[in-house]
């Protein structure tokens, strides 16, 4: 059962999350990989090269994994958000 005007999570073009609305509200760490706080953590990646954005993610710093998990599905609507990270389905070439 969906609440009216409620969002779930998306991955936008495959390589973009674009979180739920309790998802993105218990982000508190703004850049996971240059910050030593814990909790629910959003990750963007940058190519150099381009200097555009490349793909971002969500997942949980812990004293137990202080580099950090990352979530295949999100903990708040459930929807699948691993494309950015996740290997192409197919035959490896």
């Amino acid at each position: 059962m969906s609440i009216e005007g409620y969002k779930k999570c998306t991955v936008r073009d495959g390589r973009f999350v674009e979180p739920c609305v309790t998802l993105e509200s218990m982000v508190e760490i703004p850049q996971a990989g240059f910050s030593r706080a814990k909790g629910i953590a959003r990750w963007s990646y940058t190519n150099l090269a381009t200097h555009k954005p490349s793909r971002t993610f969500f997942g949980i710093k812990s004293k137990a994994h202080p580099n950090g998990m990352l979530f295949n599905f999100c903990p708040f609507c459930g929807e699948k958000i691993d494309a950015p990270f996740a290997e192409p389905e197919g035959d490896p070439q």
